[in-house]
């Protein structure tokens, strides 16, 4: 069996990861492409109503007591 030199293998093994790193770069680049949806900015006011009924209770309470 012949012997490979340390420069050989060297090089064979940095062509390999060339050839790799080139074939993931185009297997991500073909990935589905991020489509962005714009709009036109208009200058306004920003409304917005709220109509309820009922009453209105805190998630949580809390009791505080103070020294005085």
């Amino acid at each position: 069996m012949r012997k490979i030199s340390a420069k050989k293998a060297i090089f064979i093994l940095m062509s390999i990861a060339l050839v790799l790193v080139i074939a993931l770069y185009f297997l991500a680049k073909d990935q589905k492409q991020i489509n962005y949806k714009t709009f036109k900015v208009t200058k306004g006011d920003i409304i917005q109503t709220v109509s309820e009924t009922g009453t209105v209770k805190a998630n949580s309470e809390i009791d505080l007591s103070f020294l005085s």
